[in-house]
């Protein structure tokens, strides 16, 4: 026998019948069913979840309580009055995500912001709308209102420049002191547990800063040239690795042309290579 409760469909049904209700103001309203809340997949940037009875010694986690949601917004991102919302709105959709009713204490979470800059529009919002903004720590801001989770703004230009050195690195245009203050930092946290986020971090600054990294390597500066080494080591044991195996392979081809008198097509079949790229090394020769 079917179980009517699991094959009946009640959602079509209610809005049907609602529509049905305001059947007079029908020319007065749109019925949207089933309507998509988010063009994307809704996902929350990070959430850090917090031991009990762990302190904290970032003065970043100083607002945690158990369950603390991040999102970050980069230099060309808004944070506005709507970000702010739909991050309220993953912090009650979290709270109601428990296996039981109930199982998570939306006393227990934490919102926490991370921007560039201060977003002025936003505090001037939260100012006029009942929320308490305190100056918590140098570049942190605790935003606060009855009903709603502690949330934190972590402001990057505003931090302590000797703290929060990784955070700090999170923008397109850094200085010479913040590229070298995370090259020391990352290298002394290296460990095989942590070199994928500073590979991660790397891959971001040297996108933007390319030229400046070039320019610490060829300082002679003998602490950050052993630094860079060691941060991109196994890149450089690749690259000569590739060098190596160049070297071999032009080798070979000298050798086929010169000696044996093979011809390009000939090589090139040799060395399983294009017959441009031994043309080229040939031309290389030649010269």
């Amino acid at each position: 026998m079917t179980n009517s409760k699991s094959t009946i469909q009640w959602h079509p049904a209610f809005c049907a019948a609602l529509e049905l209700e305001f059947q007079k103001d029908a020319d007065a309203l749109e019925f949207q069913r089933e309507y998509s809340l988010s063009r994307k997949l809704l996902l929350v940037d990070l959430i850090v979840i917090k031991k009990e009875n762990c302190a904290m010694h970032n003065n970043i986690g100083a607002i945690f309580r158990k369950y603390n949601l991040f999102e970050y917004k980069s230099e060309d991102a808004a944070l506005n009055v709507d970000t702010y919302f739909k991050t309220l709105s993953y912090a009650f959709l979290y709270k109601s995500a428990g296996d039981i009713v109930d199982q998570i204490d939306i006393r227990s979470i934490t919102i926490s912001f991370v921007r560039a800059r201060k977003p002025i529009k936003l505090f001037q919002w939260f100012n006029k709308n009942g929320y308490t903004i305190l100056p918590r720590y140098s570049g942190i801001y605790y935003i606060t209102k009855d009903g709603f989770p502690p949330t934190q703004c972590i402001i990057l230009s505003e931090l302590s420049g000797e703290e929060h050195i990784f955070l700090q690195a999170l923008k397109k245009t850094l200085s010479q002191q913040q590229v070298e203050q995370f090259i020391l930092a990352a290298t002394s946290s290296s460990t095989q547990k942590t070199d994928d986020c500073i590979n991660a971090m790397l891959a971001i600054m040297l996108q933007h800063n390319k030229q400046l990294f070039h320019n610490i390597y060829q300082g002679g500066n003998v602490t950050m040239c052993e630094a860079l080494r060691e941060l991109f080591h196994d890149e450089l044991e690749e690259r000569e690795a590739k060098g190596i195996a160049l070297g071999q392979l032009k080798g070979s081809i000298q050798t086929l042309y010169q000696y044996c008198s093979l011809s390009v097509p000939e090589i090139a079949q040799e060395v399983n290579k294009p017959e441009d790229f031994v043309r080229e090394v040939i031309g290389e020769l030649s010269n």
